[in-house]
């Protein structure tokens, strides 16, 4: 990365300056930092959920057609395999193949 420093009458650096595909990059490297963070949280509130500190959503509130469940950029920002697991994922349900949450939870218990 070619970094300029950009520096004040007294000598003190007060900016900095680099190329576009760098600031892409590092915008990049943010967005996945924020989906990871929103991920940690999203851990965080299943655990308070489950000892009951915290209700349960319904499952109709979290893939409504309006929700911002997912803001735009941050799903654009996902890598296309997820974004394709996501959507099959929601094809599934609307065909009804769906697990009840007692499996689910069976399954990822070790985890939570």
């Amino acid at each position: 990365m070619n970094v300029q420093y950009l520096s004040n009458e007294k000598g003190e650096k007060v900016a900095v300056q680099i190329s576009i595909e760098d600031w892409k990059n590092i915008q990049t490297i943010l967005k996945r930092g924020a989906f990871f963070d929103s991920f940690a949280q999203a851990l965080k509130e299943l655990k308070m959920m489950r000892a009951g500190n915290l209700p349960e959503p319904e499952i109709s509130e979290l893939f409504e057609e309006n929700s911002d469940a997912i803001p735009k950029d941050e799903w654009e920002a996902l890598p296309e395999h997820v974004r394709e697991s996501i959507d099959r994922g929601l094809q599934q349900s609307a065909a009804g193949q769906t697990k009840s949450h007692e499996e689910v939870m069976k399954k990822f218990e070790k985890y939570l």
